[in-house]
């Protein structure tokens, strides 16, 4: 007589390798022995940090699929390094997942890669927010140059190591947490820059990996977009508003009846004055006024048209002003006018270096940005302004431009033109490259820090790329297994992202009997919280090992 023999339920762990001797390894190692031995699952493990052709997964009597490439797979090896999140499986568990058909997924983990609260992340029009008020209402700039939509934003207090980097050209330093990934390219040559830049080179490096050896990319924002009404004497007369520019009213500012708007020169600088009436004459048929105060030129001009449309654009007020998004898209040719009336307004020109300086923080961050894509790479510095008008500090940005990109400036800056050739000593068409001056870090207890995710590229920037991720829930295959997640939760309150996450999943295990108190208490109502899996009865295999190759051998483990 046929038996029909019951299926088996497969399931599927995932985490750091169950034969390496770190926390989550270790844990993986106890559980999954105990289940396969009872003989009523089929069990496979996705295994971070071990790569094809590892010796040690032959000793492994479950399925066991590698997360890494064979090491001498340069190209494969490539590919892998291009994400951070390929390290924890991204990269092969849709794959897996076809080949051995799971019913259960199971993964542990932590929340990482975070970022201190007053990081400035850089959007998609090159303007920037901290971190700390990032929103699902951004869209942000990509590693790849993109603009993409913020999907979530979380808060987590972080004991442990911050990074403080400082890169050269943006210098303004930038603190992380020691496990947030960040995009590098290494150093072919100490103490020298690399001769060629490939952007097929860049890898995603852990903060507290990087060094002096790397540089740090800067992605060249990529989403161009033309416009005919914007010409580009129309973008230099924007630049001098932006520059020099302000508005007039009809009594009191707070009134908002726009009547017109002043630009105020040099009195030396009588070709900009001429420029900036003829253009307003051009695109506005308005017959400008310029008188002479003091050591200035001050150009008026009286239309309500002008004032909302310069407004619409650019704001107002020195520390206010900002590149639109329509203008922030415009292809070079255009941006060279912007940032040639820009430049005449707020720089200068000197046979060795060229300058331009602004109060504003958007201002700063985007015309850092459109310097870059013209190929002229700045670097830019924050510092106190002592001609402050008023109580208290004044601090304004400063961008200083020389060697290779010097010529091209200069055209710019004359000519409105822009050279057929860029500085390609620190840059190509992706990147610019970032020269790392100095990491330092201390450690901190409960300290507040923030991170948020990305839509398609999971990637942003703030002086350089930086990368967040989570990929078992976000699977196409989502609907053919259960995911069983089992969070650490070791502080509260727990963020909204958490919960969130916690109650998609089919099913949440816990340390601990904190944890699980804390999500029965906090927790998203519906969500399945099955029971407290801790780590074991013998506590002392779960300390942190102070000899791991002893502590391997007693685990049974191939030291």
């Amino acid at each position: 007589m046929d038996v029909l023999m019951e299926r088996k339920r497969r399931i599927l762990f995932v985490g750091e390798a169950s034969f390496i001797a770190t926390g989550f390894g270790t844990y993986w190692n106890e559980v999954i022995k105990r289940l396969h031995e009872t003989g009523e699952f089929s069990i496979a493990e996705l295994g971070s940090y071990s790569s094809d052709g590892d010796a040690k997964i032959q000793s492994v009597p479950w399925k066991f699929y590698p997360v890494q490439p064979h090491p001498n797979d340069q190209r494969a090896q490539q590919i892998f390094r291009s994400k951070p999140t390929y390290q924890f499986g991204e990269n092969r568990f849709d794959d897996v997942c076809i080949d051995f058909k799971p019913d259960i997924v199971c993964d542990h983990r932590d929340f990482w890669m975070c970022f201190d609260k007053n990081t400035p992340i850089i959007l998609a029009d090159g303007s920037v927010k901290n971190i700390k008020n990032i929103s699902t209402k951004d869209r942000v700039l990509t590693h790849k140059g993109n603009g993409r939509g913020v999907i979530d934003h979380f808060q987590r207090k972080y004991s442990g190591k911050l990074y403080t980097i400082k890169a050269s050209n943006l210098t303004i330093p930038i603190t992380v947490t020691s496990d947030h990934p960040l995009l590098v390219v290494n150093r072919n040559k100490k103490h020298f820059l690399n001769k060629n830049w490939n952007s097929n080179g860049t890898v995603w490096k852990l903060a507290k990996e990087i060094t002096n050896d790397d540089f740090l990319c800067l992605p060249i924002p990529k989403n161009i977009k033309d416009d005919k009404k914007y010409s580009i004497g129309l973008c230099r007369l924007i630049g001098y508003y932006l520059a020099q520019g302000c508005m007039l009213y009809e009594g009191k500012r707070k009134n908002n009846k726009i009547k017109g708007i002043q630009l105020v020169f040099n009195h030396k600088l009588v070709d900009y004055v001429e420029d900036a009436v003829k253009l307003i004459k051009t695109h506005f048929s308005l017959n400008a006024t310029v008188h002479r105060r003091g050591n200035c030129s001050v150009i008026r001009a009286y239309g309500r048209n002008i004032g909302e449309f310069l407004l619409l654009h650019c704001d107002e007020h020195a520390r206010n002003k900002r590149i639109s998004k329509q203008l922030y898209q415009l292809p070079d040719k255009k941006i060279v006018g912007l940032l040639c009336g820009l430049t005449r307004g707020d720089g200068c020109l000197s046979d060795i270096r060229g300058s331009y300086n602004t109060v504003s923080r958007n201002l700063a961050y985007q015309s850092f940005m459109l310097f870059c894509r013209l190929g002229i790479i700045p670097s830019m510095s924050y510092n106190k302004n002592p001609t402050g008008i008023g109580s208290g500090d004044h601090y304004r940005y400063i961008m200083d431009i020389r060697a290779k990109s010097l010529d091209n400036f200069k055209k710019l800056y004359q000519n409105c033109k822009l050279s057929k050739t860029k500085n390609t000593k620190r840059s190509n068409s992706d990147y610019v490259f970032l020269t790392i001056k100095n990491i330092t870090s201390k450690t901190v207890k409960s300290h507040d820090v923030y991170n948020f995710e990305v839509e398609k590229d999971n990637s942003y920037v703030t002086s350089f790329a930086a990368h967040n991720c989570e990929f078992i829930d976000r699977s196409p295959l989502r609907q053919s297994y259960k995911f069983i997640a089992m969070p650490t939760i070791d502080g509260e309150p727990q963020r909204d992202l958490w919960l969130d996450m916690y109650k998609r999943c089919d099913g949440i295990l816990t340390y601990s009997e904190y944890g699980m108190n804390l999500l029965k208490k906090t927790g998203r109502p519906g969500t399945n919280l099955i029971t407290i899996a801790s780590p074991g009865a013998d506590i002392e295999v779960f300390k942190p090992p102070t000899d791991k190759r002893a502590h391997k051998k007693r685990l049974g483990i191939d030291p």
